[in-house]
């Protein structure tokens, strides 16, 4: 089987999210993917974490550590769709 190359850490934030939210719309009710790992719910619930960090962070307030938080997030979601695609 070929291996699925993301290129997670070329892409920035909003491509990022955009991939994610392609993936989860080309799986969803896809048959030959019936219970994908991790579950596309939680691929989502991740999705829309980093959405929300990523806008908190452009804020002036606390920038530092709402960039802490947004980095994780980030990291968060990287794994999960490297564990999807390694599925």
């Amino acid at each position: 089987m070929a291996k699925i190359k993301l290129n997670l850490s070329t892409l920035s934030i909003p491509e990022k999210l955009g991939k994610a939210q392609q993936i989860v719309a080309a799986l969803t009710g896809n048959v030959s993917f019936p219970t994908p790992s991790p579950s596309l719910a939680n691929i989502t619930t991740a999705t829309s974490d980093l959405r929300t960090a990523y806008s908190d962070a452009k804020r002036p307030a606390k920038c530092q550590e709402k960039t802490v938080a947004q980095n994780q997030k980030e990291d968060a979601l990287d794994r999960l769709l490297t564990q999807l695609a390694r599925m």
